[in-house]
This record gives C-alpha cells, structure tokens and sequence, in this order.
C-alpha cells in the first residue's frame, strides 16, 4: 500500500453529534469571550461564513481552523473538543 493510501485510510473525519458539540463549544467560548461572530472570523483570520458553518456543525473541520480558533479565543484547542 502507498503512503498516500495509508493517510487516507487513517483519516477520521467527526460524525455530526461531534460536530455539533464542536460548534457548541465554539460558540460557548466565543460568547464567553464577548465576541461576535464577525470579530472571531477576524481573529482567527478566516471567514464569517466558515465561523458561522462551525457553529452550526455544517463544515469539516481541519486542525488547522482548530488551532486558528483556539488561538482567537486564547484557550487551548482541547478545550474546543472537550465533548
């Protein structure tokens, strides 16, 4: 099997339940934080739509946003996937 075979089958993607309560905790901690979802898109330098799909467990999410969040909000991403 090649590498990129290996990689692709070792990828988890999240079901909805985990996404949801992904989006939960975004938008938990956004609210904690006194943000709006303008200001986190800004923050996490991505777009409105994509904090607002998160939020509603309608996108995929890559680590990279993970961490881009995470770091808008000032806490550590495992607090985002704390479900």
């Amino acid at each position: 099997m090649d590498t990129v075979a290996k990689r692709t089958q070792s990828r988890r993607y999240i079901n909805q339940e985990e996404g949801e309560s992904f989006g939960l905790n975004v938008r938990k901690l956004r609210k904690k934080n006194k943000f709006t979802l303008q200001e986190l898109a800004y923050e996490a330098d991505v777009d409105l739509s994509t904090i607002h799909r998160i939020e509603k467990a309608e996108l995929v999410i890559t680590l990279d946003l993970v961490f881009s969040i995470a770091k808008a909000l000032k806490v550590q991403p495992k607090e985002l996937l704390d479900f």
